[in-house]
């Protein structure tokens, strides 16, 4: 287990940490996000994780490894895993390679992280969820070294991994409102975040009201999946609302585009058939004497 942060250029209704343990063997990795990395906010972040994995999952926690930072070498933490029987092994100061496997990981995921933020400019603020989206793919994404799904190599069970059940993180949704009238629309536009741990729903942030709610009454536009359809990028920069109203004449350009992408694309790459692999040297003198008009060319 280790620890990230802090985050710079984060607000102060910013979370700045990311706490992290990695599972040696399955490579299950768990994530979460804090304001501060004290003593009291960490163990009770441990204690979450290790009866998350023991109830979810039937493993039993028998031994954790960290570097000698102060958050972990407490007697807080110490006196909870005494109690717990698990060992607590710490790496040698500035011995980083001791606690590879979390550094590791915890560049993987705030490199993803960033790219899910670079991606659709959204801003710092929202790191938290793009932490949580990308943990929650990269679980289910076959490990090189063990060759399975951390999800389905920790879990006891069978596991059935669903990729379509994830939501392109960024992107434009739609949500039920549920305070809306008859004269209004029945759908918030709202920016697709990550899966809410705590229900079936995902998190949106809703820019008309600038607020992360959790819904699972949803709809995702077609083009907000396919990123030469529609303008998805450039959104919510500093949380200013998109038009509801769909641009039609940007959205005919962008499929004209498209077909002529493909049209180009099947034109480079079709593969030409000569006359010479049709017919012998001779067959074709035959032909070209009793044509009336002379070949233009050799292909077809």
């Amino acid at each position: 287990m280790d620890i990230f942060g802090p985050v710079s250029n984060s607000n102060s209704d910013t979370k700045r940490y990311m706490f992290i343990m990695v599972d040696e063997s399955t490579r299950y990795c768990i994530t979460s996000t804090h304001f501060n990395r004290n003593a009291e906010t960490i163990l009770a972040q441990i204690k979450k994780n290790i009866q998350y994995v023991e109830s979810q999952f039937d493993r039993k926690v028998k031994e954790i490894n960290s570097d000698q930072g102060n958050e972990f070498t407490n007697d807080q933490i110490e006196k909870h895993l005494v109690s717990k029987g698990i060992r607590h092994i710490f790496s040698a100061s500035q011995d980083h390679a001791a606690n590879g496997r979390a550094e590791r990981y915890i560049r993987t995921i705030v490199t993803d992280a960033t790219t899910l933020l670079k991606h659709s400019n959204l801003r710092i603020k929202f790191w938290e969820y793009a932490v949580t989206s990308t943990t929650n793919v990269r679980n289910c994404l076959e490990d090189e070294t063990t060759g399975q799904l951390p999800l389905k190599a920790i879990s006891s069970q069978p596991v059935k991994v669903r990729f379509m059940s994830f939501l392109p993180f960024g992107e434009q949704g739609i949500i039920w409102n549920h305070n809306h009238n008859k004269l209004k629309p029945s759908g918030l536009s709202a920016i697709i975040l990550c899966k809410d741990p705590n229900s079936h729903g995902y998190k949106f942030f809703v820019p008309s009201i600038k607020k992360v709610v959790t819904s699972d009454n949803y709809t995702i536009p077609d083009y907000a999946v396919d990123s030469i359809l529609g303008n998805t990028q450039n959104i919510y920069l500093d949380d200013q609302s998109r038009s509801d109203i769909f641009n039609e004449a940007e959205n005919s350009d962008a499929v004209s585009r498209l077909y002529d992408a493909f049209e180009n694309y099947e034109d480079d790459h079709k593969q030409v058939t000569l006359l010479t692999d049709l017919f012998t040297t001779e067959e074709l003198a035959q032909i070209e004497v009793n044509a009336k008009y002379s070949s233009p060319s050799d292909n077809l």
